[in-house]
């Protein structure tokens, strides 16, 4: 029998690190605690030493896809009396802090929740677990847990809490974790500050049919949305960002849509669909449709894929005809100004040019825009923004 104390530093806050140590010294049947500090994570596990040696071998070969590893001090200690394993309460006492996780682009397993009718959470434009959702833009301190991120202000109702203490659950101790019963929801009000009738992500999708413009409030803040085919919305919106010729960003409805625009390789496709999801610069093709033009006159396109269930919804809704396959979306913001975080700043800055504001009620704590890349020679890419995704 022997007892050992790992101490694990890098991005291993909000990314499902404590569910995945849990399961692995489950899984080799050794006893002992996952916690939480400031700056690092500590796991003290006991058994039989050939299992405890085989511990942080098979928690690499278990780690999230958003963790990452840069330190592991590894010492032995006093064997003391424990009977199971299980992860104690988050402990603030170092000085120095851990890298913050960012905000993370949807996962398939989200995705796959987000359209099947079947699912509690179908349709739920702020579905999260443990791999995807908001963390840097939501976090007010560290250790990262539910107490010092925004979504304190939602109390779990009991389905959430129930995955949030399964460790049989992917949603276990998932910090964002919340459903349509307890978590944020959306308003759609007018650029007066009245509250607009009916479903309000449905009316939106009908605003933006028709052309208007739309103040959407996403992780990091608030985006500016037109569809690029009505030329005299994206001229006014031009003229109320003053951006003459600057292009605007275009997401586009999924990655078919990118391959009849730009050239797309297969590095800016792993990019596109990575957890980061950043807009990346790449070259148009020839014979485009026209309207594109106002987008950019340039040889090239700023293109991003929908990384949260809300921009998902906007393009991909069941039951609803959604003609554009791309959207002009832009940053939120005035010129020479930051991107815009909180709902009435947002009425009151951009009431002149958006026609209507869809936002949440998620408090944005850090305002995140949008990463860019820009397309390099080979598999290679340059760094043009370093925001959402990256910081």
């Amino acid at each position: 029998m022997i007892r050992r104390r790992f101490t694990f530093r890098g991005i291993i806050q909000g990314v499902g690190f404590r569910p995945t140590v849990y399961r692995c010294a489950l899984s080799l049947g050794l006893t002992g605690y996952v916690q939480n500090r400031r700056s690092e994570v500590v796991a003290e596990v006991q058994g039989p030493e050939e299992r405890v040696a085989l511990f942080s071998e098979r928690l690499r070969e278990l780690l999230p896809p958003a963790a990452r590893i840069d330190s592991l001090k590894n010492e032995e200690i006093d064997i003391r009396e424990s009977s199971s394993f299980v992860i104690t309460e988050s402990l603030a006492t170092s000085y120095s802090f851990p890298p913050i996780p960012p905000d993370l682009a949807i996962c398939s397993d989200c995705r796959q929740e987000l359209f099947d009718p079947a699912d509690p959470r179908y349709l739920y434009p702020f579905i999260t677990c443990t791999q995807c959702g908001p963390r840097y833009s939501i976090v007010e301190e560290t250790p990262f847990d539910r107490e010092t991120t925004s979504m304190r202000d939602f109390i779990q109702c009991k389905n959430c809490l129930r995955e949030y203490t399964d460790p049989l659950d992917r949603r276990f101790h998932s910090q964002t974790n919340s459903c349509s019963e307890c978590g944020p929801i959306l308003t759609l009000k007018d650029n007066k500050g009245n509250i607009m009738a009916g479903k309000p992500l449905l009316a939106a999708i009908e605003a933006l049919k028709e052309g208007r413009i739309l103040a959407l409030q996403g992780i990091g803040g608030f985006h500016l949305a037109v569809d690029p085919r009505f030329s005299k919305s994206v001229s006014r919106l031009r003229r109320d960002k003053e951006r003459r010729r600057k292009p605007f960003a275009l997401m586009v409805r999924d990655l078919e849509t990118a391959h009849k625009l730009c050239l797309v390789t297969e590095s800016d496709t792993r990019r596109l669909f990575s957890a980061q999801s950043p807009i990346i610069i790449l070259p148009v093709l020839k014979n485009i449709p026209s309207y594109f033009n106002s987008v950019s006159d340039m040889a090239s396109l700023g293109i991003m894929l929908p990384y949260t269930p809300l921009h998902l919804l906007l393009f991909l809704h069941p039951g609803v005809k959604i003609p554009y396959d791309a959207l002009i979306m832009t940053s939120g913001n005035l010129r020479n100004e930051p991107i815009i975080t909180k709902p009435q700043e947002a009425l009151k800055k951009l009431g002149a040019t958006a026609d209507l504001f869809l936002y949440h009620n998620r408090r944005i704590l850090f305002r995140n825009d949008d990463s860019i890349l820009q397309q390099d020679w080979g598999e290679g890419a340059v760094i043009i923004r370093r925001s959402r995704g990256m910081v």
